[in-house]
């Protein structure tokens, strides 16, 4: 209200509204005094009913040059104002709204003449930038050709966790995962303590080793059900900032390896008969006397030597195969926490009851082979009738020792052997004996020192990171490719309000539902968005959803949306899409077109799905509504009319998603405009128009 009291309109009302007090006043001082009988003799009666005639008169007269005044001049000077901000920011082609019949001369013409001139001058200088737009898009295209080649999955993201870049073989191995996204914290996807802790190292390494920091390797597990992955990370260039990260999936990676060392003991295993066979041929023809002793010499001679030989170079394999088995470049860093969830994601039905104590420790070792085997021998404990265990991590010399512990006696030795010769659910019949084996270990079960409590004890290979120191104390993280220039933001987000909106990541979305009253059961039955960073639509980076309403869907909705009820017998229901929603939201501002409808879906459905919403919401119709207060006209294809978007896919969640975010761009280049850079100015004007609006349904 105190916005529209100081705009030109409110301060023209409000010099009219004066005017016609002042005139008032003066007619009211008259009529009420005391005046003598006129001179020609006219009642006083008379002279009041001529003077309220004056006055009346004159209040009419100036009413209609207010109203002609405000048609004509103040009305049309707003729209111009309007207008010229879209041409400036947004729609160099939008065409002035300007009231027919205005006092404004030549003025819409000239402005319009100035936006024609804006374009131009546009167009030139994208003209004359051609040639180094083409340099850089060949650049682009030849880089995005080597990430989209490369085997291996790339993430590249700033000193704070956010990614910057992913390649398609990214997508590949996190198929599915809505937190994969340009904006979006790594640690959504996986555990942060292995890349902070590796982060810290090479910091480390880089401020102590003349700036050379390497690479290191270590074993992650992901968020959810994902695979564990096998990661190297290398620091970027200091005055860059940001990392590297490279991964695979460490389960296909083992599981070649597995494939290739049983097919090596298997060949090797081969070599042992003729062997033998060769050494007794030696042994019979030494001992016979059908050769003169001069040939036999020479035969037995030759026998030997290349019995030695090929004795010699079966060992020899032999010792290739063991190392081969248990190479060392299979091997990374994992921390203890991280291998124990990965086995409890996949087995909790068979395995007992456990519970972690004590702090993680980092160990060297090949995580999913030692997954299946620690999986193993929890189905074995449990089947042998132990319901609960404790499992801790000790720090020995230079190994880690993974204690099973739990209330009872030890596992006797043979039933334990028994155990681990059994091949695991894993590779080409692999046993436990075997990977403690190319671990340089072996398990024992004991009494514990806790009396009455037993364990079985395993150790491990400690990483070296046991004994780095750690780096430098880094900032909390915050949460298409190629938008390095996400980097350089640094707004924190405990306090939102003050967060500029440039430096916030959006997710538009857009709802159609069985109806238009959520309070008397109406319920969503389609749900799209898509994510806004940098004030770029990331349209690779959408979520799409149909939803079973679990009722029928009526005629009418189904002619505005074209969604049947057999479109939707064979979808999930709301209580699987909206974590999935809520999990590609994340922290990110929500946008919608009327967006309390929308929002009034997804809180009826609070209390069923356990998924709570409260994000900051903008709505791009209050925000028309405060941009363009000269028109009436703020449906959705009024606004993308007038800022020059195009309509796509209407009454679709997702044409209108994709609608509306389109709008959303372009209305935060005018909210700039109009003095409105942060998230608390954006909520403050919404709010403004609300208030307006509630006022206005009183009268």
């Amino acid at each position: 209200m105190r916005r529209w009291l100081l705009s030109p309109r409110g301060l023209f009302w409000g010099f009219f509204l004066l005017v016609a007090g002042t005139i008032s006043a003066q007619f009211l001082v008259i009529g009420t005094g005391t005046l003598p009988e006129l001179a020609d003799g006219m009642p006083r009666t008379r002279f009041i009913q001529l003077l309220l005639g004056t006055w009346l008169l004159s209040l009419l007269v100036l009413g209609f040059a207010w109203r002609e005044l405000d048609r004509r001049f103040v009305r049309p000077i707003a729209a111009v104002a309007k207008g010229a901000a879209i041409l400036t920011h947004t729609d160099s082609e939008h065409s002035l709204e300007v009231p027919k019949g205005h006092w404004l001369q030549e003025l819409p013409t000239n402005v319009q003449y100035l936006g024609d001139k804006l374009q131009q001058t546009r167009n030139d200088m994208e003209k004359s930038f051609a040639s180094w737009s083409e340099r850089l898009e060949r650049q682009k295209q030849s880089l995005e050709t080597v990430l989209r080649e490369l085997d291996a999955a790339v993430l590249v993201c700033d000193n704070e966790g956010r990614i910057l870049l992913y390649n398609p073989a990214a997508q590949r191995i996190l198929a599915g995962h809505e937190a994969l996204g340009l904006g979006r914290s790594l640690y959504d996807i996986c555990a942060r303590a292995p890349v902070e802790h590796t982060l810290e190292l090479l910091q480390l390494r880089r401020d102590t080793d003349d700036g050379k920091a390497g690479s290191a390797e270590f074993v992650c597990a992901t968020t959810g059900h994902g695979p564990l992955l096998h990661c190297r990370l290398s620091l970027l260039p200091a005055e860059d900032g940001g990392f590297v990260l490279g991964f695979e999936n460490a389960g296909a990676r083992i599981e070649r390896l597995v494939r290739r060392d049983s097919a090596l003991r298997h060949a090797v295993e081969n070599l042992r008969s003729p062997l033998t066979n060769l050494r007794a041929a030696a042994e019979t023809l030494s001992a016979g006397h059908a050769m003169d002793p001069v040939t036999q010499d020479t035969f037995l001679t030759m026998l030997e030597r290349e019995s030695q030989a090929l004795s010699e170079r079966f060992e020899g394999l032999v010792k290739v195969s063991q190392e081969r088995l248990s190479s060392r470049w299979t091997m990374a860093d994992i921390r203890s926490r991280d291998l124990i969830d990965s086995v409890l994601r996949h087995g909790l039905e068979q395995l007992p009851q456990l519970e972690q104590t004590g702090r993680p420790l980092w160990l060297h070792a090949e995580s999913l082979s030692l997954g299946f085997l620690l999986g193993h021998l929890l189905q074995q404990l449990k089947s042998y009738g132990i319901p609960y265990v404790n499992v801790e991590a000790l720090l020995g010399n230079r190994w880690v020792y993974l204690d099973i512990v739990w209330e009872g006696k030890p596992i006797p030795a043979d039933t334990l052997s028994n155990w681990l010769s059994k091949p695991l659910a894993y590779g080409e019949g692999l046993t436990g004996n075997e990977v403690l084996e190319r671990h340089d270990s072996e398990a024992w079960s004991q009494e514990h020192g806790r009396e009455g409590y037993a364990l079985l004890r395993l150790p491990l290979p400690a990483s070296q990171r046991q004994w780095e120191h750690a780096g430098p104390d880094r900032l909390p993280p915050r949460p298409e490719f190629y938008d390095f220039s996400l980097s350089e933001q640094r707004a924190p987000l405990a306090d939102l309000a003050s967060t500029r909106l440039d430096d916030l990541h959006y997710v538009v979305f857009d709802t159609e539902t069985t109806g238009l009253r959520p309070s008397e059961g109406d319920r969503i039955i389609s749900l799209a968005a898509i994510r806004v960073v940098n004030g770029r639509i990331l349209y690779n980076e959408a979520f799409e959803r149909i939803v079973n309403p679990e009722r029928k869907i009526p005629a009418a909705s189904t002619r505005f949306h074209g969604i049947t009820d057999a479109d939707v017998n064979d979808a999930p229901t709301i209580g699987t899409v909206l974590p999935a929603f809520r999990n590609f939201v994340g922290d990110a501002v929500l946008v919608a077109h009327n967006a309390a409808f929308d929002m009034k879906f997804l809180q009826l459905q609070e209390a069923n799905t356990g998924v709570r919403f409260d994000n900051p919401v903008l709505d791009t119709l209050l925000l028309s509504f405060y941009l363009h207060d000269h028109t009436p006209e703020h449906t959705l294809e009024a606004i993308a009319k007038r800022l020059g978007v195009k309509v796509e896919g209407r009454h679709t969640a997702a044409g209108d998603a994709t609608t509306t975010a389109e709008i959303f761009v372009r209305l935060l280049e005018l909210l700039r405009a109009h003095g409105i850079e942060t998230l608390g100015q954006a909520l403050g004007a919404a709010e403004e128009i609300v208030d307006v609006r509630r006022m206005q349904s009183r009268f």
